[in-house]
Parts: C-alpha cells; sequence; structure tokens
C-alpha cells in the first residue's frame, strides 16, 4: 500500500473520528514520518476476511536504559505470542521508537515477519518525545485502519505504549493525547493499553 498523501489521510481520519478535538490533533500531526505509518499490506495481500491492527511504540530515551533489558524481552515476547496465535496471519504489527523525536522503525506487516527486537536496535538515549510519538501511531493506526475498512477488511485496532512516561520534548500536548485517545475508546474497534516505568504523564 502507498504512503497516503496528507489530505487523503485527513480525510480518511476524518471518516473514522469524529469528535473535532481529537480530528484536530490527529491531523496536525501528519508528517512525513507520520504518513509512511500508514503503510502497510493491501487488502488483497491479506490471508483473512478481517484484520487485527497493532502497533507498539517504545520509550526509547535514556531514563528507560535501566529498563534496556525488559523493554526488549517484553517486545519479543509479546511478538511470539502474537505469532503463535490461531489468527496470526491476520496480524499486522507496527512499530514506533522515541526519545528526541518519534521514529517509525517499521509500518505495518505481518507479525511473522517482525524480527526480535536486540540490544543494537533498542539503544535508549537522549529525551522523551512521548506524546509525538503517541500521536503519530494512533494516526497511523486510525488512517490505515479505516483505509482497509473502506477495502472491505474490518479491523480490531490496538496501540500499546511501553515508557517511563516522562514527557519532556513533544510539541504535542497531554491534552491533545488524551483527546484522541478518549475518541477512539468511544469505538468499540479499538483498545489502547500502556506499561508504565516509574512515574507517569498519560
Amino acid at each position: 500500500m502507498t504512503r497516503p498523501t496528507r489530505d487523503d489521510a485527513a480525510a480518511l481520519i476524518g471518516a473514522s473520528v469524529i469528535d473535532p478535538n481529537a480530528h484536530r490533533a490527529l491531523v496536525a500531526n501528519l508528517d512525513e514520518t507520520v504518513l509512511m505509518g500508514c503503510v502497510g499490506l493491501e487488502a488483497d495481500q491479506l490471508d483473512a476476511a478481517d484484520a487485527t491492527l497493532v502497533s507498539v511504540v517504545l520509550d526509547m530515551s535514556s531514563s528507560m536504559d535501566p529498563h534496556k533489558k525488559g523493554v526488549v524481552e517484553a517486545f519479543n515476547t509479546m511478538i511470539a505470542a502474537l505469532s503463535g496465535a490461531k489468527a496470526a496471519s491476520a496480524i499486522l504489527v507496527s512499530v514506533w521508537a522515541f526519545a528526541d523525536q518519534a521514529r517509525l522503525l517499521s509500518s505495518y506487516e505481518p507479525v511473522d515477519r517482525k524480527p526480535k527486537l536486540t540490544g543494537t536496535v533498542y539503544s535508549p538515549d537522549g529525551c522523551t518525545a512521548l506524546f509525538d510519538a503517541v500521536l503519530g501511531a494512533m494516526t497511523g493506526l486510525v488512517t490505515y485502519g479505516q483505509r482497509l475498512y473502506d477495502e472491505g477488511v474490518p479491523t480490531k485496532r490496538v496501540l500499546f505504549v511501553l515508557t517511563d512516561g516522562e514527557d519532556n520534548a513533544s510539541k504535542a500536548t497531554a491534552a491533545e493525547v488524551k483527546a484522541a485517545a478518549s475518541a477512539l475508546l468511544r469505538q468499540e474497534a479499538y483498545a489502547l493499553a500502556y506499561a508504565g516505568f516509574g512515574g507517569a504523564d498519560l
């Protein structure tokens, strides 16, 4: 699936999110990185009539260094569990990481194609752009999910955030994240999960 234009992504968000504050926050976050996070398999490439989208957001800021081993193990355990599920062929996973800024590690692809996370890839350093990364992941989840829905593929959509929760570098605000999260949770398709270390801003 090709990267959508900003206008196309905004239209897809509009079709999925009615709340004006949530819509505004998600659309404002549409930069090149976020648009690449709206990409995944085409509907006709899926092996099932529906799909589960899982977007994982990993805090890779310096404050997470004491938890490096735990994060790597938790991520790999989760991917292994999803890969072993009966519906594994219909589970598509996207991975984000953030420190000074949000970074897309991989867009939506089958869970069994995801490589193991290593200490080389997960190397904590820098500040914590938590809110920017969460909004970026939410935007990709909404946009790609809506694209599949428009092509006849219903989806369940899961956001999983692993962080110590202490944002100190985002352009986005906690209020914007809260507005978007609240709007998504009013829809049955969405589930949001948070694994925290220490304090929490979310």
